[in-house]
């Protein structure tokens, strides 16, 4: 080829071409880094351009990457699976040719184009239905799409796969600080924590995963990532919990700066999905003993995002998306439906609009105190990075007033009620129509019938068989 080009040259086309169909300066961000959470070192990888479609900016949103290779085969490819992003632009300037590679889950990178670099801006103008943030969003949908997906490049298995190594990476990573940390409060103090040592425990963990999250997202205004853990969770408290009590956390110095030493050092936070960070805190937090105190059961986010996914919550009005979820534990459902009701607004929100509406069109109700905080804080991680301020009423749905004002205000009902029957004592205390409590909680709810209904309930509701 007669015409030369530099790398400088081709990026700035790929950029110009991706902002033509979309992707605007905020969802462009150069030399990215992202943890391969592939590797089982998780080392930082850099790519010389990343696209997403809407923030936080992590492999749920990520749509392109686009890198500068000598080489052309897969494995120069393979380290940039982890970025999430389904297709990645290999840019070879010296030729003057891009290569479009596909991302499949479990198989080497695939070639599916070549491309002359003078007809690069052209190619995304003539993609520009399939390639925009929108569609390309819509289909990634976390493996869950609701219809055919007719994109070249797309493996509906890609983004599933991620996720569960990052659940696996991540529950790894809080199990080790748990253990840790209690192993070292009882050398301290000749005796194990106590129920109210562990709650505390919980709320530096959780005052930790936050900082990390801020100080690898780089978000500017805080001592994140200080080197004194009490310097760090003063910080974390000014900022998420500015109108809310601050529950206190574990005072002992030795073991917050084991804690917070495990969790700096960990790997990066920057890409990661931050519904999986808050399913990860709660499921890890919440003990076996405690589902069983409550009669509650834990709810897998793959069941709660297939869920949310498959009602047509688009077809409500923007302002009548309202969720409500009952016996909420951990808010799995509230999780999923801010996910998804975040797909549904526009990109160019910002962040504190977008959490005003979200605190709006979702609530929950719980009886734990202890679980409704979990919930909060679980919600406070996925919709970074804003402050707390979440409607998680701390009641028994099956005595107070309240719960049909919930019922009256929502459209969309999504929950997994306790299944086991009431006491006798509890039949008489709560008037209820039904021995079963997951009876009892569907026939309430139908009282005030929504416009959606996703209830999770035992296989005897289906055929008889137990």
């Amino acid at each position: 080829m007669d015409e030369k080009y530099t790398a400088t040259d081709l990026l700035a086309t790929t950029r110009a071409g991706l902002r033509d169909i979309g992707y605007h300066d905020d969802l462009l961000r150069d030399n990215y880094p992202f943890p391969d959470v592939l590797d089982a070192a998780s080392p930082t990888r850099h790519i010389d351009l990343a696209a997403f479609a809407q923030e936080p900016l992590s492999y749920r949103s990520a749509c392109f990457g686009v890198t500068v290779l000598h080489e052309q085969d897969a494995a120069a490819i393979q380290p940039y699976r982890a970025l999430g992003a389904p297709q990645i632009f290999a840019l070879y300037p010296e030729r003057g040719q891009v290569l479009r590679w596909r991302i499949p889950a479990r198989q080497p990178p695939q070639v599916i184009e070549q491309i002359d670099a003078s007809h690069l801006r052209a190619m995304f103008q003539a993609h520009k239905d399939e390639w925009n943030p929108e569609r390309v969003l819509r289909a990634k949908a976390i493996g869950f799409a609701r219809g055919p997906v007719q994109l070249d490049f797309f493996d509906v298995g890609l983004l599933p796969a991620l996720e569960e190594v990052v659940h696996q990476k991540l529950d790894y990573l809080l199990r080790d600080v748990l253990a840790v940390s209690k192993a070292i409060y009882a050398e301290q103090h000749d005796g194990e924590l106590d129920i109210h040592g562990h709650e505390a425990l919980f709320r530096l963990v959780f005052r930790f995963i936050a900082a990390k999250m801020l100080a690898d997202r780089q978000f500017p205004g805080g001592q994140w990532n200080a080197s004194d853990p009490q310097q760090v969770i003063a910080a974390v408290e000014a900022f998420y919990f500015r109108q809310t009590p601050r529950e206190p956390v574990l005072q002992d110095s030795a073991v917050q700066r084991a804690a917070w030493d495990k969790i700096r050092g960990a790997f990066l936070f920057q890409n990661l999905s931050v519904e999986a960070l808050a399913y990860v805190y709660e499921n890890t937090l919440v003990t076996d003993q405690s589902r069983r105190a409550l009669d509650t059961y834990a709810t897998p986010p793959q069941i709660a995002e297939y869920l949310v996914q498959h009602l047509p919550f688009e077809d409500l009005p923007l302002e009548e998306r309202r969720v409500f979820e009952p016996f909420s534990g951990h808010a799995p459902f509230l999780i999923a439906a801010l996910g998804r009701l975040r797909t549904l607004l526009a990109p160019t929100l910002s962040p504190d609009e977008r959490h005003s509406y979200f605190v709006r069109m979702l609530a929950g109700m719980e009886i734990d105190s202890f679980a409704r905080e979990v919930a909060r804080y679980s919600l406070i991680l996925a919709d970074y990075p804003n402050p707390d301020g979440w409607d998680i009423a701390n009641t028994n749905a099956f005595t107070t007033p309240t719960f049909d004002t919930y019922l009256k205000h929502a459209q969309i009902v999504l929950c997994n009620p306790p299944y086991g029957d009431f006491t006798a004592v509890e039949r008489r205390t709560f008037n209820v129509q039904s021995t079963n409590k997951a009876v009892e909680a569907l026939h309430r709810v139908l009282q005030h019938p929504p416009q959606m209904l996703g209830f999770v309930l035992p296989r005897v509701f289906v055929d008889g068989q137990i």
